[in-house]
């Protein structure tokens, strides 16, 4: 490089604090506006004290600013795992573990490195910031490069010992989440995803026979059938009911607001003295009355020809909602750009839902017909390629995902366990080995082809951050140089602000395009997908947010040397590492300002006051921004900070000054995701990988280290001295060295935890959902492999007997079926008949919703194979009874409390017969209710998590608290009021939750939910003019269930809910 070069790159004192002030100012400001709306706005800041169950609330914060403050900084991380599960506390041991690491490291590095390389030894062109970097040491003080060297390997050592520290303490938390009965007793923990099956097994008794052979056998199995256009009729439904609720929302405020008008416009003109005109005493649509006489009432539906319906009355023709249909040539609605048919939406909509409930209704009898009698003529819908095995024992489910179970290549491959039934992507479900290894690489090669593409923008914004380089190669950028105040704040905000604040910009338009590559590769489920994600996100951030910009830096004034020779581009690398270290400072600083955001949360209280204080939208909307909590981007979540941990230990001997702002941004982070995890954010256990998550996180650590150490080595390597020879030869060799021993102590991480990253071994197999009691197991403790184990069993266990591993939380034992066994084989019950009780999927599941509210519990129909046949109404069963089988079995039923882990002792570990076909009887709870956005398998996780039920247990602890509901009166005529209105659930309640979701005894828990479920209730707010109480029993005329429970139009017309939406009753 130039001299002119090296002085244009020196400006990074202005540079670092323009940015400073400016995001210093901006994180202030965010933080003074968090502590001013977090006591007003609940639902936003603290919706954890008041919708999940008692036991996983959070206590409340109060209104005092410094008492808040306080309780949060001193809040217990491990409540975080004790209410809101593993994932989220693992996130949080990540942060704290780097700023573990960072904390002495910045102390150190300051003692140490900053004095070396600045104290009488000076480069020319280096100033400012630039002083205190590795390239400020000067010729004749290259001895001052083993202090580099000495504190890389002592650093890196640290991070390692932390590493190895935190692995250890991850694994016992991850297996005692594993085994935790809270965990256990969901489907998912004892069900195996099945890919790749040939012909040949797709069949329920043959995919049963081959896995019976391990321990407890199979419960039952679910085959993956091609539904053809259900999906598509149940996606269709969902969004026509969305419009609907919207539609005939914003008809009911049209109305209001028009008597309004009216009664105003009369007023004035009976004041004046002037006559009213008869269209404004009449009514909205007079074109579309047949007779000529005044109507004075008109009846709910407006059946009689010669009256119009209220909603014509009330309403112009003209003002009603109306929505454009998507053309069929298009691939999406193009309503936006004025394209596709104009119809009124309510009349659509209404026709919409009938149309698809009745086509439902007739391809789930043909389901039905293809399940009862499988090899009879040609399958409506065929079984697919995939199917879900429910084992009876957990441990089994474990061996399944191991076991090689076919013996040709590609066949049945495919093996995913703790996949629960909320996230499967069903689209995914039909495709094979072969396909996937296809779409993989179609799939890398696209993401290949975008870190190519993006490379130009951010190696663009790379050079923005030396704008000064730019200006010594383009003279037409010359007015920006000068040394006034003016030139050098523009300077500092040209390579400070834009360059970090850009960049970011341009990497969040990724993780969208991302994670549907990630879905096209045929991922089974959206925790897959996020796994997935994560990886690519990562590479990605470090190649265009560290990479290429420490490349671009000095790209401008290398260029020439690059064509020259190419194979320079690594030198250049190491050479630009310590120039670049400005821009990353800045980028770190930009970080507060997000961390800041974070905690405010911009566009979740925007959400917020456009849906509640405006009164916008529907009364389901209402709810979601009220009584429901955000969740998590795990793909993008953890990259996002890994990212960043890879920076630091890239600077943190070449550019020591950033160590300071790495250890206080790691202690922020921790202190911030902390509150969001036990105030605010939620963790579903139907998404909970159980801390998956954090072994790639320990991943990116050592890139990070890889980076270092090369670029380290090649600083020696380069390093002159005044005769301009090699003056770090010895440094360079051991760091070699180091690097040999850095991949070797990562080889052996991986070997050591790798194989037990995923799956549960033998030596826990006693302690696994589904086991027989076992003596000489009475002092295990998971972490623990002493013979003072037993001695420690009765303590308070520990994950790996640190002070740092968290305390295994108490749980109530759940009650099981004894097995009623004899020990003998028995023959495979036959296929239960759908037509035996009832005649649809749909009348199915309003009734086990009714038992569900009887408080039935539920039976492990596996275990006791005669109430199974009783239930089903199967021919033959012991004590069969015809009325017996519309009926499930009654609460008490030989009910025996075991835990999860101790069925009765008498019990022998065998195979069980499975239930052949997916039964038909749901002895538990319905499935969950979809949201209005379920048909998109691959929206974000992050999408407000469904927190009407209990997230850690999927129990129902109570129902909706309502003793605010006095507060307020209870009609619509007092709600009105001028302040906040009072929640229908308070802190120490019940909290909002629903029955049992996932359930390990649901029969019907991995159906497709076009199959399975109900209408959504088409939820409608009460109005005083009684257009709501009209459009209901139209809707209901036309076959479309709908009501205004709980909802109604406060005086101002704003919606206002007083309970929960009727599908959660």
């Amino acid at each position: 490089m130039s001299s002119t070069n090296a002085e244009a790159l020196s400006a990074s004192t202005s540079t670092f604090l323009t940015s400073l002030s400016v995001n210093g100012a901006i994180a202030g400001g965010e933080f003074v506006a968090w502590l001013i709306v977090r006591r007003v706005i609940k639902a936003v800041y603290e919706p954890r004290t008041y919708i999940p169950p008692t036991k996983d609330q959070a206590g409340v914060l109060g209104d005092n600013i410094f008492g808040a403050l306080w309780r949060i900084v001193n809040s217990d991380s491990e409540e975080v795992l004790a209410k809101n599960g593993v994932d989220p506390y693992v996130f949080l041991r990540f942060l704290r573990m780097m700023a573990k690491a960072m904390i002495p490291i910045w102390f150190i590095s300051w003692a140490v490195l900053l004095p070396v390389d600045a104290a009488n030894s000076s480069v020319d062109g280096k100033t400012g910031l630039d002083r205190f970097t590795f390239g400020n040491v000067a010729k004749d003080k290259q001895h001052r490069y083993w202090a580099h060297l000495l504190l890389t390997i002592g650093f890196n050592a640290w991070i390692l010992y932390l590493v190895w520290h935190e692995m250890k303490a991850w694994l016992s938390i991850r297996q005692r989440h594993l085994v935790s009965p809270e965990h256990s007793r969901l489907a998912q923990a004892s069900t195996v995803l099945i890919t790749g099956i040939p012909l040949r097994y797709m069949d329920e008794e043959r995919l049963a026979q081959l896995f019976a052979h391990l321990p407890g056998g199979v419960k039952r199995i679910w085959l993956n059938r091609d539904l053809k256009e259900m999906p598509d009729l149940y996606n269709r439904r969902m969004k026509a009911c969305a419009k609907l609720e919207s539609a005939q929302t914003n008809l009911a405020k049209l109305a209001r607001q028009r008597k309004i008008d009216v009664a105003k416009k009369i007023e004035q003109l009976e004041r004046k003295g002037k006559p009213v005109p008869d269209d404004l005493r009449g009514v909205a649509n007079p074109d579309l009355l047949k007779t000529d006489e005044p109507v004075e009432a008109a009846p709910r539906t407006g059946a009689e020809p010669t009256q119009l319906s209220l909603a014509d009355q009330l309403v112009p023709r003209k003002k009603r909602p109306t929505t454009r249909l998507k053309p069929n040539w298009a691939p999406f609605g193009l309503g936006f750009l004025g394209i596709g048919e104009k119809v009124d939406t309510i009349d659509w909509a209404q026709k919409e839902i009938a149309y698809c409930n009745r086509q439902l209704e007739e391809k789930r009898g043909l389901l039905e017909q293809d399940i009862n009698h499988p090899g009879i003529g040609e399958e409506n819908f065929p079984p697919l390629s995939s199917a879900f095995i429910h084992f009876n024992q957990q441990i089994a489910a474990h061996m399944a995902q191991q076991c090689l179970a076919h013996n040709q290549p590609y066949k049945m491959s495919g093996r995913f366990i703790e996949q629960s039934p909320a996230n499967v992507l069903w689209r995914n479900m039909a495709l094979n080995s072969y396909e996937q290894n296809i779409r993989q690489a179609i799939s890398y090669a696209i993401t290949g082809g975008l870190i190519i593409a993006w490379s130009f923008p951010v190696a663009f914004l790379g050079a923005m951050s030396s704008v000064t380089t730019l200006v010594a190669e383009w003279s037409w950028l010359e007015w920006i140089e000068g040394d006034s105040f003016g030139k050098e704040l523009l300077q500092g905000a040209i390579t400070g602000i834009l360059p970090p604040v850009l960049l970011a910009l341009l990497m969040q338009l990724l993780p969208a395009v991302l994670r549907q590559l990630a879905a096209f590769e045929g991922k089974p489920s959206k925790t897959e997908v996020e796994l997935d994600l994560m990886t690519r996100y990562f590479v990605f951030l470090v190649v265009h947010t560290f990479l290429i910009v420490t490349l671009s830096s000095g790209l401008v004034a290398a260029v020439q040397d690059i064509a020259d020779n190419p194979s320079s581009v690594a030198t250049i690398l190491a050479s630009q590492l310590p120039t670049a270290s400005t821009f990353f400072i800045t980028l770190v600083l930009t970080q507060f300002t997000g961390t800041a955001g974070t905690l405010l949360q911009y566009m979740t209280l925007l959400l917020y006051y456009v849906r509640v204080i405006l009164g916008g939208g529907t009364p389901r909307n209402f709810y979601k921004s009220r009584y429901r909590m955000p969740t998590n981007n795990w793909g993008t979540t953890f990259p996002g900070v890994t990212v960043y941990a890879v920076i630091m230990i890239s600077y943190m001997v070449i550019s020591p000054i950033i160590n300071g702002f790495g250890a206080c941004f790691f202690m922020l982070c921790y202190v911030v995701y902390k509150y969001l995890y036990i105030w605010v954010v939620n963790q579903p256990a139907q998404t909970d990988t159980g801390g998956l998550f954090f072994p790639k996180a320990v991943s990116h650590i050592f890139v990070g280290m890889y980076i270092q150490e090369i670029c380290i080595c090649a600083l020696f390597f380069l390093a002159r001295d005044d005769n301009d020879d090699v003056s770090a030869l010895p440094e360079a060799i051991i760091m070699i060295i180091v690097i040999v021993l850095t991949a070797a102590y990562h080889y052996i991480l991986n070997q050591s935890y790798g194989p037990l990253v995923h799956n549960l071994p033998l030596s826990l197999a006693h302690m696994t959902y589904g086991m027989p009691k076992e003596e000489g197991h009475e002092g295990s403790v998971i972490g623990e492999d002493s013979p003072e184990a037993s001695a420690t069993a009765s303590k308070p266990q520990q994950a790996d007997g640190n002070d740092d591993a968290p305390l295994l939380p108490t749980v109530r034992p759940s009650l099981i079926l004894p097995s009623g066994d004899d020990g003998a084989a028995e023959e495979l019950p036959k296929r239960p008949s759908f037509q035996s009780h009832r005649s649809s999927h749909t009348s199915f599941t309003s009734f086990t919703r009714r038992k569900q509210q009887e408080g039935v519990e539920p039976h492990d129909f596996a275990r006791d194979p005669s109430a199974l046949a009783n239930t089903l109404g199967v021919p033959g069963g012991e004590g069969h009874d015809e009325k017996r089988a519309h009926d499930t079995l009654q609460p008490g039923d030989g009910l025996v409390a075991h835990a999860p882990g101790e069925p009765n002792p008498e019990s022998p570990t065998r195979a069980i017969p499975t239930v052949p076909g997916p039964p038909i009887v749901n002895t538990a709870a319905t499935a969950a209710l979809v949201s209005v956005d379920a048909d998109i398998e691959m929206s974000p996780l992050s999408v407000q998590a469904p927190s009407v039920q209990s997230e850690r247990t999927g129990q129902t602890s109570g129902t909706a608290h309502t003793a605010a509901t006095a507060d307020t009166g209870g009609t619509a005529d007092n709600a009105g009021t001028d302040k906040e209105e009072v929640y229908f659930a308070v802190p120490g309640g019940p909290g909002l939750v629903r029955g049992l979701q996932d359930d390990a005894n649901d029969p019907m828990a991995f159906f497709h939910p076009a199959t399975k479920e109900p209408q959504r209730i088409v939820w409608l707010p009460r109005d005083e003019l009684g257009l709501i109480e009209a459009e209901i029993e139209e809707n209901v005329a036309r076959g479309v269930e709908s009501t205004d429970r709980n909802a109604f139009l406060d005086r101002k017309g704003r919606v206002t809910i007083r309970g929960p939406p009727p599908d959660l009753l």
